[in-house]
This record gives C-alpha cells, structure tokens and sequence, in this order.
C-alpha cells in the first residue's frame, strides 16, 4: 500500500539510490519540469536525509551496550546464559547489524529483527524487515505477532514471500502478468519454535494503537526540495555562464534551423540542427537571422542575471528547521563554532536527550530479544536456558561533545599545576580502570626512555619517588 510505498522510498534517500527517485520527479506532470532533458537540464542530488538520520541515530557510536541475564527475583548474574547470549552475538558481529537498525528505526520509526538459525554456519541468523518489505497480523490481547509475511526476493515481475506462522513456514512466488498475478506455494514446513521468531524495536514511542508507527514522510520531501534545488540553480548557473547570441534588428532566418556551437579538440565548429519551436536560444546556441532593413545590425551575448545566494539561504534554513526536528544540529561552511566547551554542550542537549530516550526503547526491545533468542538456540542447538532469566541492557552515558584542542590544554596544565595526574587523564579521556591507567602510564615511560634521549621522571603520577611503580597482584 501507500504506507510501503513511502517507507521504501525513504529507505532508498537513506541509501543513497536518488537518482531514479530525482528523474521520476523532474519528469512528474505536475511537480516535474517540462521537457528536462531536451532542455539539458541534469538531475543533481544531495543526501539530506542520510545526514540527518546518521546524526540522531547514535545509539551505537560510543561503547556498546552490556547484556547481562538476571533470573526472576534474585541479584545474582547468571553466568552461563550471559556467555551464551554474548558468545552467539560476538559470533555474528551484532553491533554492525544493530547500527543499521538504529538507521531503521529511527527513519521508520519501527524494525521488526527476524531471529533464525543457519544450520550450515553454525550460528544466528538476522534480518531487518520494516513496513516496506513486510506485514503482520497482531493478537488483539497481547499485541504479539499472530502472523509474519515478508519479501525474500523481488525481480521482473516475479516475486517471492514467506509467510511465518506458530505453526508453520509457507513459502510463496507471485508471478505477475499484465494486471494479473498468480500466487502458488513452493514449500510448507512445520516451525519448529512454535512461535513467530521476530521482535518489534520501536523509536522513542510505541504505538497507541495497532503494530506500526507511522513512516516519516518530511525527511523525504525534505530530500525532494534540496534536490530540486541544487538541479534547478545549475541549470540556472548554466545560462548565466553561457549566454545566448543575439543579434538585433534582424530576423529569423526562414532556413528554420539554428546554429549550435560544438568544440572538438580545443577548436569551435559549427554545425547545422533542427529547431526546436519553444527551445530557440538557450546556453551554447546561436540564432541564425536575416537583415530586415530596419537599422544597423547589432550582435550581443545576452543572459540572465540570476542571483541564487538569497535562495540557498533559505533552503539552508530549512534545512536547519527539518533537522532540529530531528534532534539535530547542523553548521555549514562559515559559521563559527561554540565560543567554550559549555556553549557547545548546550548546544547538543537536545541530541543528547534523543539518545536517552531511544536507549530506554532499545533495552525493552532487547528483552523481547532475549526470548526469542532462547527459544530458537534451543530448539536449534538443544542448549538449555533458564525459564526465568530476564536480560538487563545497559546503555553507556552518552558521550558529551568536546573540543579536543581545548580538552587537551586543560589536561595539560592541570597536570603541570600538579590538579591531577597523568593517570587522572588516562582514566577521564580512555575509559581505563586505575590500575589499567598505572600499566599504561608506565608502558608511555618504558618507551620514552628508549625513544629519547630525556630520562623519564622517576616521580610517579600518584607522588611514589619508588624506582618500579608497576601494580602487582596482592
């Protein structure tokens, strides 16, 4: 229907595959331009919509999130069913699947993950559906997934689906012809979970009623306008630049031809073509005409003055409009940045408070996960999971947005002003444990002392003057 429809195409913006989406809209009745192509108009683009998503779906760019698997009612990690989980995912390198996800759910507003096994590697097996490529029948009571039906291939009017069921996989091929499609099933097969392997991620609200959030649509029209635009002011740049012979008081010679000058290897030849009724003129041409005794002929290279930097700059605040929507901050070329490291978190509070939010939906749709995810290992691998083991998802702080030049200067004369030390620093900057931060400290010296000429201090960071500051083990 419409709501695939949509969703396929901001898919396609996402990915970069704009250019059939650009030319179907120049060549659009109502919102396209007559005769581009004859006109010489080339169709240009820019991914508005992939900047913006990249910018506000960062649940992933700091640290990864931790999975630790709690039983029902007790403060005690379960040990082996968080190997089991960590090990299966590590497998499958987990966090680039889930990258595109966040991309997914946050331009969509909602992925399904289908979990399955592939027997011949060994290991999980995920997939992202969405609203462009499946649907589903929801339990009214539960709101669960009754029923799953989704594209595994699409080619030359041959199609191929498979639909999931508690009971069974069905698999389908819709052949079309003409108006026409007939649909037969290729294979039948009981399920062996006994369920629909699949969970729901949502954005940063669930659906008040039924299964789906809404796809967006203004990123995409968005995309659509700057498309336009760009497309619109190169043509306009390109009479401009190569303006249009004319030659005054004269007319139009009745040879109903004019003259387009070519170059070929550096040198201008004319040639004869047919003319165009409504395209006479234009960049690169020269109108062929005949004296018509009114006066003393006159040659002149006439264009149009055209001053596009006054609707750039309300495309670009547009631009910043749509993406401040989006939790999103965006500079262009000669704005100044933020004067001080506090002026510049301010200024990405609001993407800061975005990644909160989507990382509460995230864990909840990583417990729903979890339990799909001990049903499929199980049945597949006979490994043996606790009933009530529930997964707790842990999220790392958002990083806050600083300046590295500043940051470091700081670092440095706190140091030098003896406020902290160098394994304050390693601590703050790397994320390293004290005693992690002590290894390195003492590696950076080992290997200043043998790269320079300079002795490293024999004071430590911590104020020891002993000669071997390396932590043991008590």
């Amino acid at each position: 229907g419409n709501k695939a429809c949509t969703a396929r195409k901001a898919l396609n913006y996402l990915d970069g595959q704009q250019e059939a989406e650009i030319e179907k809209l120049l060549s659009d009745p109502h919102k396209g331009r007559r005769g581009w192509k004859q006109r010489g108009i080339i169709a240009r683009t820019r991914n508005i919509t992939k900047m913006i998503v990249e910018k506000s779906a960062q649940l992933f760019k700091d640290q990864p999130p931790t999975f630790e698997v709690y039983n029902d009612g007790s403060d005690v990690v379960n040990e082996a069913d968080t190997q089991s989980l960590n090990d299966e995912l590590y497998k499958i390198e987990w966090q680039e699947f889930f990258i595109n996800v966040d991309q997914v759910v946050r331009l969509l507003k909602t992925a399904i993950v289908l979990s399955q096994y592939n027997g011949e590697d060994q290991q999980l097996e995920l997939d992202i559906l969405h609203r462009g490529n499946s649907a589903v029948m929801v339990n009214p009571v539960t709101r669960g997934i009754d029923a799953l039906i989704y594209i595994t291939s699409e080619d030359d009017g041959v199609a191929t689906y498979r639909v999931i069921t508690a009971d069974e996989f069905i698999d389908l091929m819709e052949v079309k012809t003409g108006n026409k499609s007939n649909v037969t099933v290729t294979a039948q097969n009981v399920n062996p979970y006994g369920l629909v392997p699949a969970t729901v991620f949502y954005d940063t609200t669930v659906p008040r009623s039924g299964f789906w959030n809404e796809p967006t649509t203004e990123l995409v029209g968005l995309n659509e306008l700057v498309n336009l635009h760009i497309t619109d002011s190169e043509y306009a740049i390109s009479w401009a630049k190569l303006p249009t012979l004319f030659i005054i008081d004269c007319e139009v010679s009745g040879q109903s031809t004019v003259m387009e000058v070519v170059s070929e290897v550096g040198s201008s030849l004319p040639r004869q073509v047919p003319t165009e009724q409504v395209h006479t003129g234009g960049p690169s041409r020269a109108i062929q005409l005949m004296s018509n005794g009114g006066g003393a002929p006159s040659v002149q290279y006439l264009s149009p003055t055209i001053n596009i930097e006054p609707l750039d700059t309300v495309v670009d605040g547009w631009i910043k409009s749509f993406a401040a929507d989006w939790s999103v901050r965006i500079k262009t070329a000669g704005e100044g940045s933020a004067s001080s490291g506090f002026q510049l978190v301010v200024e990405e509070l609001p993407n800061l408070d975005l990644r909160k939010q989507r990382q509460r939906m995230f864990e909840a749709g990583f417990k729903r996960f979890y339990r799909i995810f001990k049903t499929v290992m199980g049945v597949a691998t006979g490994k043996t999971f606790s009933t009530t083991g529930e997964l707790f998802v842990e999220f790392a702080d958002p990083n806050l947005p600083t300046d590295t030049k500043i940051s470091e200067e700081v670092w440095t004369m706190r140091i030098n002003e003896n406020r902290a030390t160098v394994i304050d620093y390693l601590m703050d900057t790397q994320g390293l444990s004290k005693d992690e931060a002590m290894i390195k400290w003492n590696e950076i010296k080992q290997f200043n002392a043998v790269n320079t000429t300079t002795e490293p201090s024999d004071i430590t960071p911590d104020g020891d003057t002993s000669e071997d500051d390396t932590p043991t083990a008590e």
